[in-house]
């Protein structure tokens, strides 16, 4: 049964009385009955839509007046209000207060939603039920307080608990910080949602359950700490904190919800602990700052969109304990170059690498039968797939529409062919220094530049660092090292690096740019770069503690020198002096001393 109190009602009883009476109607109304705390016991009553519950008590449904301060009435027509239902505030907006008198039990789902102006809240001790959302998108809301004597909850600086503080129920959405008892063991769901201005929160040891979406939207929080015994990251715990740079995943944790850091556009790393056999659907879903993750190798379910929109993730490992690589999973990651898929796989589904626009390079194993709808599409820079088995076998696999840039790209056979090396950079002034790792198979490395829209070979070498010297400042250019194995070259350029070499500044001496050696005469060639003006270059050599000339009629117009033949295996500190208007400069010849090793 619904009721509403219509203000006539009294007003019209009391008109009957003045009436009566011989006095005027204020004078009645005042000096005899106390009219005026009567009408507005009635006005406030009336901006109340309530329903019957079946225990004859009543609901507050709907509150329908402007006040900005509200007293809920502890009775209407004598009869007890026990409840508040879900949304009867919803969006009152104006209401900066709420007093809720002994007589409520229950305070509905949404009750206060959206009350934007509401700035805190006292609890009475007869509250039994209040739900995590009562208070939802109260921007305002600064404190909840309990009374002491209630039974079912307690308060602690303005945030709820329940009565032992064994569960953070609700934290109020303007809070600027909290403290939570080292007595909490549970988050509840939505307990912290969108408590934007919190930055930082200490997680007490003895927490083990985070709810679902219990620290959603809290924009402000820059880290987190999730403690030992918390075993599973909830559904949405984390989603949509846009300033969480890192956060840390307890061992012993084996599962990453759906969503549980969805939007967290501002985490750049990620540890994922060897226990995560679980990471679900849009677990990191956009988080676009995100570099690199190491995922452990027992991941046995890695969701839809786990990965997606993830544009600054540069390399990631797919677990081996995966059967199929679900769709969407690395949608638009734009910053992958080469993906290995594992042994085991055997579907990769819809679009799981769509838009990944610099992967250069694929391993695919034999264990792959199909690849589904656009798993490569606008992956435009595809070059090389190494796949593990025959060329009858790729040509067996079921591969669908939308995977041009797959079947267009050549194709490597056998599982054992050893790829060229992955690379490191730094970018100096004129020069790049490469560096990768060696392996036992590779016999030789081939360093090329891409000049002309062709790959040139500028050095050999057996080692596995080095610097590519005379290049133009200010330019990019595409980088790669081949292996050689079994004497053949792998012509595959997937590689590739791209570095812009700083701008170098103008030398008044000479810059070593190439030492090439001659293994069979054990001789080495230097080249240098032209000093303006240059008349002559000399040569000088350190030996026991000084510098000896070896030459210095190298006219100006050359930039090379050939040594003599030396003995094998021995070093030399060398430096190149240029003569300038008859002044050889020997400033700093320490500094750009170089050494060469013969062999």
């Amino acid at each position: 049964m619904k009721q509403n109190i219509m203000k006539n009602t009294l007003a019209g009883v009391l008109a009957v009385l003045c009436a009566a009476s011989s006095l005027p109607a204020a004078a009645s109304a005042e000096g005899i009955f106390n009219v005026p705390a009567l009408a507005a016991a009635a006005d406030t009553e009336s901006d109340f839509t309530v329903s019957t519950l079946s225990d004859g008590t009543l609901r507050i449904s709907k509150y329908t007046g402007s006040d900005t301060e509200v007293v809920i009435p502890a009775e209407i027509d004598g009869v007890s209000v026990t409840a508040i239902a879900r949304r009867a505030f919803s969006n009152c907006t104006d209401i900066t207060s709420v007093t809720i008198p002994d007589s409520i039990t229950t305070i509905g789902d949404l009750a206060f939603e959206g009350c934007k102006s509401l700035t805190s809240i006292a609890i009475p001790a007869s509250v039994t039920s209040i739900y995590t959302k009562t208070f939802s998108k109260c921007e305002s809301l600064a404190s909840i307080t309990v009374d002491a004597d209630n039974e079912k909850y307690s308060s602690d600086d303005g945030v709820l608990y329940d009565k032992k503080a064994t569960m953070l129920i609700l934290c109020p959405m303007a809070k600027e910080s909290i403290n939570i008892p080292e007595t909490v063991t549970t988050i509840s769901a939505n307990a912290l949602e969108n408590c934007s201005l919190i930055k930082e929160i200490v997680l007490p040891d003895t927490l083990s359950a985070l709810g679902d979406s219990c620290f959603a939207n809290c924009t402000s929080l820059e880290k987190i700490n999730i403690p030992e015994n918390v075993r599973v990251i909830n559904y949405y715990a984390f989603q949509g904190c846009s300033s969480l740079v890192s956060a840390a995943i307890p061992d012993g944790a084996y599962i990453i919800a759906t969503g549980a850091f969805d939007g967290c556009t501002s985490l750049s790393d990620i540890v994922i602990p060897e226990s995560v056999i679980n990471i679900d659907d849009s677990a990191f879903n956009n988080c676009s700052s995100l570099e690199s993750v190491v995922l452990p190798d027992q991941v046995a379910v890695l969701g839809s969109r786990a990965f997606y929109g993830c544009s600054k993730l540069a390399e990631i490992n797919i677990p081996s304990a995966l059967t199929y690589i679900s769709q969407y999973t690395f949608q638009n990651c734009e910053s992958l170059t080469a993906i290995d898929i594992p042994e085991g796989i055997k579907e990769i589904n819809s679009e799981a690498f769509r838009g990944c626009s610099k992967l250069r390079s694929i391993g695919i194993p034999s264990s792959v039968k199909y690849i589904s709808n656009g798993v490569f599409w606008d992956c435009n820079d595809i070059q090389s797939v190494f796949y593990g088995g025959t060329k009858t076998q790729w040509d067996a696999i079921s591969i669908t529409s939308g995977n041009d840039s797959l079947t267009a790209s050549s194709v490597y056979y056998s599982s054992s062919f050893v790829r060229n090396p992955a690379l490191t950079y730094e970018e100096g002034e004129a020069a790049v220094k490469l560096e990768w790792e060696a392996s036992e198979e590779v016999e030789k490395y081939a360093v090329c530049v891409m000049m002309d829209d062709k790959w040139q070979i500028v050095a050999k070498t057996s080692d596995t660092t080095k610097v590519v010297n005379g290049l133009k400042g200010d330019t990019e250019y595409k980088i790669a090292v081949l292996a050689m194995i079994d004497g053949n070259w792998n012509m595959d350029f997937s590689n590739y690096i791209t570095a812009t070499p700083k701008e170098a500044p103008k030398p008044n001496y000479p810059t070593v740019s190439a030492i090439d050696y001659n293994e069979e005469f054990h001789q080495f060639k230097l080249k240098w770069s032209k000093v303006p003006d240059a008349q002559n270059y000399g040569v000088a050599v350190y030996l026991t503690g000084k510098w000896k000339v070896q030459t210095q009629t190298i006219p100006g117009t050359t930039t090379t020198f050939t040594s003599p033949k030396l003995t094998p295996g021995k070093s030399y500190k060398m430096v190149i002096a240029a003569k300038v208007n008859g002044t050889w400069d020997l400033s700093n010849l320490n500094s750009r001393a170089f050494t060469v090793t013969i062999k």
